[in-house]
Parts: structure tokens; C-alpha cells; sequence
């Protein structure tokens, strides 16, 4: 029997290689047809291939079909300071982005602005497209919530979506199969840029009050640690529909959120993002990918919210007992059979040899008893979940451990911290104020 033919080798063409072919063939009729996976994949076949692949005219293409709003000056102008041009922009914002560890040696840089690069698709045609500076040196930025918006309060894109004529309302269905996002971020100092989108929406709900049709993209990132261990990047895109069954865009916008979905200030959202944009992988989705992230995502703040519940009742009740220990202590010393415990009637401070009858001067460290009562006249009022179903002892324990967490790292100056130090310690004090007023007025028989 025969030997079968051995088969040519791939980069081999009716007996020559793939070099035979003129390189003006390659680049008018074969790459131009590639998408840009496909043509970084030519572009490692071979050193012939390589050089020809990674012409720029090429991603440009490939960027400007993919991503229309680049086309805006803003972007083309910035585009080229990248390492590789449009190759490097392509590689740094295709979807989707991975960054689920945080580095607590990321050295963060300042940048003057970020700029972001947003389309909207519906069945992969643009319907929205628009380009936005924020800049990020102002105090009003780090001190704010960390939000971004594109449009206006009364202000709407028309699109060409046409609501089914048997829906009533627009249909949650038909936006959730057909929409697509994208939202890149570019930072200019630094020659990078991320998508922070999920491409395909996470969640697509009706709003109850006003029937609009709320779509939501979202991207997990690591953060550093206790309620931003990790953080959720979160597109929100409202869509209405007027008279006559046109879809129109209300309201396209970004924030981010911690795991106990408080919103980021500037200054904390921009060192996540730095570090994203540095340090996070790029890889293409599959399918839903980016949901399956977000539903884990909801997932652990639901454990974490169980987790903070348990540690605040077991902070109350630790509050509590150490009260009633303080208390006991109290009793079994013979306090409370001192002369404190006889009534005697109101009286005002008078004179004695020509002189006025007053406290001692030491008189409020001089009592060291009344410290148990002062302790259990605040322990108790303030182990009470009055603030946001929490309690002020609980509020600053958790503040503590969150801060043992970054050590020996100090807490900022805007950290929750310092609020819950001083009030917490501001209220023991009056109460152990008062008591030693009024167990000492007791005793120099003022009360």
C-alpha cells in the first residue's frame, strides 16, 4: 500500500510559504477580515506574519469598528501615546477584566483626569456613544462619592428600538437579550485603559414608580480589605419609552460600591481603579461570565452582612456583661452602703468660717467606685441599635477590627474611625462626669 502524502505544514501554500504572497494581498484582502483575537493570533504564527499584523492602521480599524465613540478627538489624540498605539489600547480594553488581588505595595501615582469612552449596542449596532473627562485633583472629587454620569437630569438619547406593539410597556426580555455595553476607562498620564463593563447586562429590572427599565452592568474588583475587600464597579443604564413606542436612553451612569454597599469616595475609587488598571488581567468573557461574578459577588455580601450581625450582638452582649461584672463588683466592695445611699434633702452650697463650701479639687478623680456606675449609666444606652439598626459600642469595635486589619498602616483622617472614637469615648466621659457630680453632691450633702 502506498504511504499517504505527507501534509504541508501550515504556513506553507501549494508548495511555498506563506511569504510567497505579496504583503499588500495580506493586508488589503486577508488581515483586514480578522477581528482582533483572531488577528493577535496571526500575529504569532510567524516573524512574517508578526510584522505585518502588527501594523497600526490595522487596530485602528479594528478599535474605531469595535468601539465608535474613540473616534472623538479627546481619544484619537491619546490613543498614540500608547506603547504600541491602537494594538496596546485594544489589548488593554477588550473584555473583560480580572482583578481579584489587591497588592498593599501598589505604588499609587496621582493622574490629572480619566477619560471615559462609552458605547451602548443593541443586537451589536451602536444606539449611544459619547466620550467624558472627569478630572480627579479636586477635593470636591476625593471627598464625593465616586460617581460618574454622562447625561444630564432631563436630558435622553433617541434610538431607533422600537417596543414590541403587543407590550404594553417596554419589555424587560428584549433589552436583556440584545443589550450590550461598553465603558473604558482611560488614564492619559499613564498610557492605560480598562472596560469596566460586564459586556452583557447582570440584572434588568422594571423601576416601580416610574416604569422605566433600569439596566445594570458591573465589574468586581479586589479591594483593600474588611468592607472593601472587594468592590463593585456598577453601570447603571435607565431606558424609557416615548409616545409612539420609541426607546429613548435617560440615564447612563457609573459608581462604586463596597461590601456593605456604601458608596467609595473619589479618593478611595481611584486608588482601586489605578491598581485595577495596572494589575488586572484582560481576558474575553464566556457568555455570562460577568453575571457569574456578580452573583457571587451579591453572595458574600450577604455572608459578610451575617457575619457583621453575629459580631455586633456578641459586641452587645459583651457591653452588657462587662456592665453587670462592674456592677456586681460594686455591690460586693460596700458601696452602695456608703453615705451616697442616704437621702437627704436638697441643699445649696453655704459658707463655713467666711468661706465657700465647694467640691474638693481632685474631686473628680478621687472616687474611683463611681467609675462602675458611670460605665453601666453608658454601656447601656449605648449598646441600643439606633443607627441604621446598629449600636454605637458595636459601631466602634467593628471600626477597631477594621483597622487592626491594615496595621501598622494609620487610619486616614476620613475614616469612620475617628468618629465612632470620639463620640464613644465623649459620651463615657459625661456620664462618669455626671455621676461623680452627683455621687459627691451626695456625699457634701449638696442634693
Amino acid at each position: 500500500m502506498a504511504a499517504l502524502p505527507t501534509p504541508p505544514p501550515p504556513t506553507t501554500i501549494q508548495g511555498g510559504t506563506i511569504s510567497t504572497l505579496h504583503p499588500d494581498i495580506l493586508q488589503t484582502h486577508i488581515l483586514t477580515l480578522l477581528d482582533g483575537p483572531t488577528l493577535a493570533a496571526t500575529a504569532c504564527a510567524s516573524s512574517e506574519l508578526h510584522a505585518l499584523s502588527t501594523e497600526d492602521k490595522l487596530w485602528q480599524k479594528i478599535c474605531t469598528s469595535t468601539w465608535p465613540s474613540i473616534n472623538d478627538p479627546i481619544v484619537r489624540s491619546i490613543i498614540p501615546t500608547f506603547p504600541s498605539g491602537h494594538r496596546s489600547f485594544f489589548s488593554d480594553s477588550y473584555p473583560l477584566l480580572h482583578h481579584n488581588h489587591h497588592s498593599s505595595s501598589f505604588p499609587t501615582t496621582s493622574t490629572e483626569c480619566f477619560v471615559s469612552a462609552v458605547d451602548i449596542y443593541y443586537k451589536n449596532v451602536p444606539i449611544f456613544s459619547k466620550v467624558e473627562t472627569t478630572e480627579t485633583l479636586s477635593d470636591w472629587f476625593k471627598s464625593s462619592p465616586f460617581r460618574l454620569d454622562l447625561l444630564e437630569p432631563k436630558e435622553f438619547v433617541q434610538t431607533w428600538i422600537q417596543n414590541q406593539p403587543s407590550e404594553k410597556e417596554l419589555s424587560v426580555e428584549q433589552l436583556e437579550e440584545n443589550i450590550t455595553l461598553s465603558w473604558i476607562l482611560i488614564d492619559p498620564k499613564g498610557r492605560r485603559a480598562m472596560n469596566l463593563s460586564s459586556e452583557r447586562p447582570v440584572s434588568v429590572q422594571r423601576h416601580w414608580l416610574t416604569g422605566e427599565v433600569v439596566v445594570k452592568f458591573s465589574t468586581i474588583m479586589a479591594g483593600d480589605g474588611g468592607e472593601k475587600e472587594y468592590v463593585e464597579c456598577g453601570v447603571m443604564v435607565c431606558c424609557g419609552e416615548k409616545e409612539g413606542g420609541e426607546v429613548e436612553v435617560r440615564e447612563v451612569s457609573l459608581l462604586m460600591e463596597d461590601m456593605e454597599g456604601k458608596n467609595l469616595t473619589g479618593k478611595d475609587g481611584l486608588v482601586i481603579l489605578q491598581e485595577a488598571m495596572e494589575s488586572g488581567e484582560r481576558r474575553k468573557g464566556k457568555g455570562k461570565e460577568g453575571k457569574g461574578r456578580y452573583e457571587e459577588f451579591v453572595e458574600r455580601k450577604k455572608e459578610r452582612k451575617e457575619r457583621m450581625k453575629k459580631l455586633e450582638k456578641a459586641l452587645d452582649m459583651a457591653c452588657i456583661a462587662t456592665g453587670i461584672a462592674v456592677f456586681k463588683i460594686c455591690l460586693s466592695s460596700g458601696f452602695v452602703k456608703s453615705p451616697v445611699a442616704a437621702r437627704s434633702p436638697l441643699r445649696l452650697a453655704g459658707t463655713h468660717g467666711g468661706k465657700f463650701m465647694c467640691f474638693e479639687r481632685d474631686w473628680l478623680r478621687k472616687d474611683l467606685n463611681v467609675i462602675g456606675f458611670g460605665l453601666i449609666g453608658w454601656l447601656a444606652p449605648s449598646s441600643i441599635p439606633a443607627i441604621g439598626g446598629k449600636s454605637l459600642s458595636g459601631l466602634f469595635f467593628e471600626s477597631i477590627g477594621t483597622e487592626l486589619a491594615h496595621f501598622p498602616t494609620p487610619p486616614p483622617l476620613t475614616s469612620q474611625f475617628w468618629l465612632w472614637l470620639v463620640t464613644w469615648h465623649l459620651g463615657l466621659f459625661i456620664c462618669l462626669t455626671f455621676g461623680q457630680i452627683g455621687f459627691k453632691g451626695r456625699i457634701e450633702e449638696y442634693f
